[in-house]
């Protein structure tokens, strides 16, 4: 910023700056202000402050160009130190605003994915809420440090990126993981399984699905403690108990699209995909049960040559049910972005 100014040059720039800062002063004075959400009286406090030390400034510059004896680096060094002053004020508060809108804006979109997702242990939706609280956290230490009660040179030093350094890291975060979280259904339909529909909020269930439910823990458990070394030396064994939990996943599916009553069914399960499921999945548990007729000096033995049908209906079953219904989500959440535009422009 220049500081050797002509004199009238000057005069006329602190004139705009004081009047602005007067003008600052007066909204903040009254109340119909302080419906705004972001007027607290933290903010308040700096502008009080702000305020004062400027005063303070134009009360030095009186006294210094009222002298007889002109000093002019002096006069320089407060004209400078008023328009520091002003810049803070004026850049700082915006700040507070638009930041304060920035939060409600990210954290009113994750709500909104949240929602249509239904999935609120889902890892990506945690680490964005995570996110949100830090903001807020480092968005009231920020104004926090805009409102105290310092000296005028540290006044001055309260520069928009030292300030709000932290704060804007965290929001540069949270927007790349809002970009994934956009994403999200996607994200959801290449890691999808069976019986996924159990981490929805309010999901349908009875004690034979319970109990069903109760059996895929334990065999998820029992497969989770394997180790390098049983893959190599015990592959036999694990897949078999790899096999078994996939059964167990498409009994428990069968049982609860069978058994739901329809104004139970979440959005996303229609008539058609509960058809084909349906039809599916016992075509994969006959399929199952003929791989397990022949026996054997040992008592059942499993027919091997089933294992790669089996493999491929049970993929045919998960890639048809991720698509239908992440595809629906997704469908559902765009319609109501789409009717919110509609709204807004209208």
């Amino acid at each position: 910023m220049p500081r050797n100014l002509p004199y009238s040059t000057r005069q006329h720039a602190l004139y705009d700056k004081e009047a602005e800062v007067r003008e600052i002063a007066d909204l903040f004075s009254q109340a119909a202000l302080k419906t705004q959400p972001w007027h607290t009286e933290t903010v308040t406090r700096f502008v009080e402050r702000s305020v004062m030390d400027f005063q303070t400034l134009l009360k030095w510059l009186e006294e210094l160009e009222s002298a007889e004896n002109w000093d002019g680096e002096a006069i320089s060094d407060v004209s400078y130190g008023l328009a520091k002053l002003h810049q803070n004020l004026v850049t700082n508060l915006r700040e507070v605003e638009d930041n304060h809108k920035y939060q409600k804006y990210h954290a009113d979109c994750i709500n909104f994915i949240g929602q249509h997702l239904n999935k609120p242990n889902q890892y990506l939706m945690k680490v964005a809420n995570g996110q949100i609280q830090k903001m807020e956290i480092e968005y009231e230490k920020a104004v926090e440090e805009l409102a105290k009660n310092v000296s005028i040179g540290q006044r001055l030093d309260q520069k928009l990126d030292l300030v709000w350094q932290e704060y804007r890291e965290v929001r540069r975060q949270l927007k790349q993981m809002k970009d994934r979280l956009w994403e999200v259904e996607s994200h959801e339909e290449r890691l999808m399984e069976l019986d996924d529909w159990r981490e929805e909020h309010g999901h349908w269930t009875s004690k034979t699905i319970q109990e069903l439910c109760v059996k895929i823990d334990n065999q998820n458990g029992k497969i989770m403690k394997y180790t390098r070394l049983d893959l190599d030396l015990r592959w036999n064994v694990v897949d078999r108990d790899l096999k078994k939990l996939q059964l167990l996943r498409v009994q428990t599916l069968l049982t609860w699209i069978s058994e739901q009553p329809v104004g139970s069914r979440p959005h996303w399960l229609c008539e058609e995909l509960k058809d084909h499921l349906v039809d599916a999945c016992r075509e994969y548990s006959r399929m199952e049960d003929s791989a397990c007729e022949g026996t054997g000096w040992v008592g059942v033995e499993r027919n091997s040559d089933y294992d790669l049908v089996l493999e491929m209906a049970y993929s045919k079953i998960r890639a048809s049910l991720a698509r239908v219904k992440y595809g629906r989500i997704e469908n559902k959440r765009h319609t109501r972005e789409l009717e919110i535009y509609r709204e807004w422009v209208e």
